[in-house]
């Protein structure tokens, strides 16, 4: 495990334990350098992960405050049966304008993504940051983890599409199933600044596990949605 995994997996674990409580500020950068005995960039990195997930966010001027785990009234959660339920698909064909790739990288998963996929912390997946635009305007922030054993052949030009069909056509992988969780959340950073809109704005963070025919995870999405999208086309069962 890396260094910023190893300070990342440290942190979760003392959020999940109620050490740092929703609303606590987390020390400095400095300090945690001092504490876990790394560099700025494992901190940036191990924080960056943190935020990723929902846990923390980080406010320009007044530090890293802890966000979750927040389940309340607010959260929704259902399997959804529709056969293209993520933000590329969702959109009508004639509002979706394009598809910016911002991240494309291999990476080892997060602690999260590995429990989402049901891999070892140590099995590769692709990492990518799109963000999707209508009619100019960015609309959905997506951060996407995919397993690399399951298709060794995906490229940063197929993620300018819906990763899905390219999955679908290419490797023969079916989506039967999706696990949706919906929260109301302030943005991390990247994606506030992504969306255009302040880190105190509320907006919709949508965590989708999508699963194979046999039951195996195959992606993980987490996606944040400008204040005035609309969801096409979503159904529950």
């Amino acid at each position: 495990m890396t260094k910023y995994s190893e300070m990342a997996a440290n942190l979760r674990s003392q959020i999940e334990s109620d050490r740092y409580k929703p609303g606590d500020k987390l020390p400095t950068t400095s300090e945690l350098c001092t504490q876990f005995g790394v560099s700025k960039i494992t901190v940036r990195r191990a924080m960056d992960e943190l935020e990723r997930e929902g846990l923390i966010s980080r406010r320009r001027g007044s530090g890293t405050f802890v966000t979750g785990p927040q389940p309340s009234a607010q959260t929704s959660s259902f399997i959804s049966s529709c056969p293209s339920p993520f933000p590329a698909d969702v959109l009508e064909p004639n509002e979706l304008s394009y598809t910016t790739v911002h991240e494309f990288s291999v990476i080892y998963p997060s602690a999260r993504q590995a429990k989402d996929l049901h891999i070892e912390s140590g099995l590769f997946v692709y990492s990518l940051c799109r963000t999707h635009t209508k009619n100019s305007e960015v609309q959905v922030v997506e951060y996407t983890a995919i397993p690399m054993n399951l298709c060794d052949s995906l490229r940063e030009s197929d993620a300018e599409r819906s990763l899905m069909r390219k999955l679908a056509e290419s490797d023969g992988l079916r989506i039967a199933s999706v696990h949706q969780v919906i929260e109301a959340v302030h943005p991390p950073e990247q994606a506030a600044q992504l969306l255009g809109i302040g880190q105190t704005a509320s907006v919709l963070r949508v965590r989708q596990v999508a699963y194979l025919e046999g039951g195996r995870p195959c992606a993980s999405f987490v996606t944040y949605h400008a204040p005035d999208y609309v969801f096409y086309n979503i159904s529950s069962k």
